[in-house]
């Protein structure tokens, strides 16, 4: 009769008490609540697909604006008024070696960029580039993802021990006077895409060249490799590093897909979200990856 009578008031039983208060139709496994429920998942992302869609249609706008005219037009930092400003590319040099564009030799070339903080993202950065500066059809959007900046000072060695990422932080204390500021690490890229577009986000990413020779073409293709994903190969460290890699135990594997990397380098992946600005609800994995946090190894 207890059990009965708690029942009744708190609403988990179907007591006319509990109905009154409508808890009933909040409560878990009250009747009707999966259906409620579903309904309310349904709202939610339908509401995220509205805000991807949105993303997308502004983000084509801008980048229209930068295929015809090389700026574009974003909101004024603080404004409450929705005010907008134009910001207008500026152009960067690039070496380059394409030899079915410039000849076997390295070229110089200059390509219109712009770099805005990102409108989706919070600590994010959106730039504008543009693969050959003669074909406005090559121009792009790159979104970087937060805490990219943080990571690029630390590897680089410019930043202290005391404002590396959470992750990497050390405890030894370190004077800024006397610190000797060099790369932490040999870096190398491993890639599915093609040469010049590969080159070139490494570029934006590093664009003072501190982790990988952006001024010598012939040493920067020792240090990017692009491997063929329709001949189904896996990446290998081996590959990846052109065989520079002696101690794969002391190397690190920074991705966000697992799956493309053979076996034995399973053990050195440090599995990473995927970065999808477009899609608001996407969890980490993209073909059955495993998610992998700050400091932990992934695995397929």
């Amino acid at each position: 009769a207890g059990a009965d009578a708690g029942a009744d008031t708190s609403g988990w039983g179907g007591g006319g008490r509990g109905n009154s208060r409508g808890n009933c139709s909040t409560v878990p496994g009250a009747v009707g609540a999966d259906a409620r429920q579903s309904h309310r998942g349904a709202k939610e992302l339908a509401a995220r697909r509205d805000e991807d869609r949105r993303r997308l249609r502004r983000d084509a706008e801008l980048l229209t604006q930068f295929r015809d005219g090389d700026c574009v037009k974003v909101p004024v930092p603080g404004s409450a008024t929705g005010a907008t400003q134009t910001v207008r590319a500026k152009m960067e040099p690039v070496v380059v070696l394409d030899e079915e564009r410039y000849g076997p030799a390295p070229v110089a070339i200059a390509r219109p960029v712009i770099r805005v903080k990102s409108p989706h993202v919070r600590g994010g950065e959106m730039v504008f580039t543009r693969i050959d500066p003669k074909n406005v059809d090559t121009s792009m959007i790159v979104h970087v993802r937060p805490g990219w900046n943080d990571l690029y000072a630390y590897l680089t060695g410019e930043a202290s021990q005391a404002h590396a990422p959470n992750a990497i932080r050390g405890a030894t204390k370190e004077n800024p006077a006397t610190r000797v500021k060099r790369p932490k690490c040999k870096a190398f890229v491993c890639t599915m895409s093609e040469r010049q577009y590969a080159h070139e986000m490494w570029r934006l990413l590093d664009p003072r060249g501190a982790l990988l020779p952006l001024n010598d073409v012939h040493a920067l293709h020792k240090r990017v490799v692009c491997v063929e994903h329709g001949r189904g190969e896996k990446k290998s460290l081996a590959h990846a590093t052109r065989g520079a890699t002696h101690v794969p135990e002391l190397s690190v594997i920074v991705d966000d897909r697992t799956n493309v990397w053979e076996r034995r380098a399973q053990k050195n992946i440090l599995a990473i979200a995927p970065f999808m600005p477009y899609n608001t609800d996407t969890g980490p994995g993209l073909q059955g990856e495993v998610a992998g946090k700050g400091g932990e190894m992934g695995m397929v």
